[in-house]
This record gives structure tokens, C-alpha cells and sequence, in this order.
């Protein structure tokens, strides 16, 4: 297994990270049309997914200190989502309706539907995106990782806050 020194120490490398089910990685571009249908887009949109290495312990920082940034889908960047379908809740009639067994549902239908967001505020759960940065805790102090100001949003008058060496 290859071995790769890094600020937080010597780590291995694990190459089987980079297999996902679509044939790239990287950042994926795809040119979204508008449709009727109720979670699509309502106008022409250019959309951008991000992939990444990724290493196993979900509470370390990323490889090449590549931190939770505003985009990357995850869990926190759903907090408000359902504010941006107008169709969510005919969308979940017909959900129900396909799967009333609740096969292909998750929490996060629920909290969709409910309206909520679940907190999941512990140690280390901002590396993860599961819980906004708002204390050094949520980071990962131990590892060198607080809560800071992102620079380049503050410069835009709003200000979030990420994990930062």
C-alpha cells in the first residue's frame, strides 16, 4: 500500500477511494434543461458536481486540506432545501404512492417533509458536513482544524464559517 507524508502525519493511501459508478472524477458539468416535473429545474441551468479522493476515517480532513467548501453536496447544504421546490409536496404523493412500503425512503424525506433539520452537532461533524461550524468542537482541534470565517464570503458582506488550519 502506498504511504504519502502529510501535515497530520504519514496516512496510506487507499487508490480503491477513487472507484465510483460514473466513469470520471473530478468536477462533472452537465447542461440541465427546465421541466415540468415537480424536483426539476425551472430554467436552464448549468450544474457542477464534485468528486473527490476520499480517505476512510470520516474524521480526518481531507486529502490536500480540502475542507468542507459551499457546493459540495453535503448534508448541511440541505438545510432550507425544501424552499426551493415548489413542487416538493406533490412529489411526495407520488412518492408514497410507488414506494408505500418505504423502501426507497430515508431521513431525509422526512426531514424534507417535516420541515426540520436534524442536528447532528458533536465532535468532528463539520469535516463530514453534517453540522454547521459554529464552535472549534465541531471541527477538529485535536487535528489542528477551527472554526474560522471563510475569507472570500466575508469579503461578500455575508459571513460562514469553515473549518480552517
Amino acid at each position: 500500500m502506498q504511504q504519502s507524508k502529510h501535515h497530520l502525519g504519514t496516512m496510506e493511501l487507499k487508490p480503491k477511494a477513487l472507484c465510483v459508478l460514473d466513469l470520471y472524477s473530478g468536477i462533472l458539468m452537465r447542461y440541465v434543461t427546465p421541466s415540468n416535473a415537480y424536483l426539476c429545474k425551472q430554467e436552464n441551468n448549468l450544474d457542477f458536481d464534485i468528486t473527490y479522493y476520499r480517505i476512510k476515517d470520516p474524521m480526518s480532513p481531507r486529502l490536500f486540506e480540502d475542507f468542507l467548501e459551499v457546493g459540495k453536496n453535503r448534508n448541511v447544504e440541505f438545510i432550507g432545501a425544501i424552499n426551493k421546490y415548489k413542487n416538493l409536496d406533490k412529489f411526495f404523493k407520488v412518492n408514497q404512492s410507488y414506494d408505500q412500503l418505504g423502501l426507497f425512503s430515508s431521513e431525509w424525506k422526512i426531514i424534507f417533509y417535516a420541515k426540520r433539520w436534524v442536528d447532528y452537532s458533536q465532535e468532528g461533524c463539520a469535516l463530514e458536513g453534517l453540522c454547521i461550524c459554529s464552535e472549534d468542537i465541531i471541527c477538529a482541534p485535536k487535528k489542528g482544524l477551527f472554526c474560522r470565517p471563510e475569507e472570500f464570503i466575508k469579503m461578500s458582506g455575508c459571513v460562514l464559517f469553515y473549518c480552517h488550519m
